[in-house]
């Protein structure tokens, strides 16, 4: 073996251009997939980000079941939860819209009736919302001579309307003030989330359904009209779309680098094998076996991409701090280059690029008559 790499270091040394210029086109092309790589996943978790705020508060998609089946909240959330699962989607949390009411008090006294709503995240947890904001309006919440401070109550203001829609939402502290003053069912419904473009609404129905089958038969209700299954933001449809079109192109720019860096070396190498065919050519003529010539065709590659691929890494962590400092001033996100899936992922490739760039020329030679290329011109 030792043999093998001195003989490659050797060759090296005579035309120390080519190796030289493969390494540096390795090095570039690991640096760009890693980057690129890194990129894709910060564009990723920004639009995933973006699809929960267009999907009303969490979910893609909100369940709702018939009051009448006279299940409590826990009940519910847990019947919902495990259908959720046995489709491939999460729950996540819920919502309780109280009785409408009226208040008595000015301004909210002009604008009628309302529906109060309530957030948890799972029973017993309700979710932290920024109570006291109520868009610049000082007021408060009369309702059968009882009082609800602004410090109740929350009022999304224009930019938080993405995330939280156009409701007027309550402390869980003043749910039984509601309850109490006013008469009617309280309608709650459970956020879901897709983690699938293909995820069909009705299969939700059909899950939920079979586990409140037979519940809904105990009270005489017909269970698929019991349960209700809507998409929460069609406009989330178009985020999801851009979010996968992106991904591909992030995927076609880093894996088309690293093919192109490929190609460039397997060309290279097709060029210097053909130039030396007359030493591979004299070597196994004088008895050498090519389980040596491979040996040093592969050698010379992995060499290459070796050294290509630790003077790229060098590099990146030399300036991880830039990039990451860049990245959260620029685009307040949190890069993270030298992630184990990057490098990975980045090994995977230059692996496969190896492969094919010591496997193509050394089938050349083995396939070639040796006593054919001795009469070859010398490089």
């Amino acid at each position: 073996m030792s043999s093998v790499v001195r003989l490659v270091v050797l060759l090296a040394r005579r035309s120390p251009l080519r190796p030289l210029s493969l390494v540096i086109l390795t090095a570039i092309a690991t640096v760009v997939f890693v980057l690129v790589s890194d990129l894709s996943r910060v564009s990723q978790e920004g639009l995933d980000q973006a699809i929960v705020a267009e999907n009303g508060v969490y979910g893609s998609f909100v369940v709702t079941l018939d009051s009448g089946l006279g299940l409590t909240a826990g009940a519910e959330s847990a019947l919902v939860g495990q259908a959720a699962r046995a489709v491939g989607v999460e729950q996540r949390g819920y919502f309780e819209d109280m009785p409408s009411t009226r208040s008595e008090c000015p301004p909210f006294q002009a604008v009628g009736d309302q529906v109060l709503r309530l957030l948890w995240d799972a029973p017993g947890k309700p979710t932290a919302l920024p109570f006291g904001s109520v868009d610049g309006v000082d007021t408060q919440w009369c309702i059968g001579g009882q009082t609800i401070p602004d410090s109740a109550l929350f009022y999304p203001s224009d930019s938080q309307r993405g995330l939280y829609q156009d409701r007027l939402y309550l402390a869980v502290a003043y749910r039984e003030v509601i309850l109490l003053a006013t008469q009617g069912p309280v309608r709650r419904g459970y956020f879901v989330v897709s983690r699938s473009d293909a995820t069909n609404p009705d299969d939700i129905a059909r899950a939920v359904q079979a586990r409140v089958a037979p519940f809904a038969e105990l009270m005489g209700l017909d269970p698929a009209g019991a349960v209700q299954v809507a998409r929460s933001s069609r406009d989330a449809q178009l985020v999801r779309a851009a979010s996968s079109g992106i991904a591909i192109v992030y995927n076609v720019i880093r894996w088309g680098v690293l093919l192109l860096a490929g190609i460039a070396l397997l060309s290279f190498q097709l060029v210097a094998t053909r130039q030396r065919a007359w030493f591979y050519g004299l070597a196994r003529a004088l008895g050498t076996g090519g389980p040596r010539i491979v040996l040093a065709l592969v050698v010379e590659v992995v060499g290459i991409v070796t050294i290509g691929a630790t003077v790229a890494f060098i590099l990146l962590v030399l300036a991880s701090a830039q990039i990451e400092s860049f990245a959260s001033q620029a685009f307040q996100v949190k890069a993270r280059p030298l992630a184990a899936a990057n490098l990975g992922t980045t090994a995977v490739g230059l692996a496969v690029i190896a492969v094919a760039a010591g496997l193509l020329p050394t089938i050349g030679v083995l396939r070639r008559d040796p006593l054919e290329v001795l009469e070859a011109p010398r490089d």
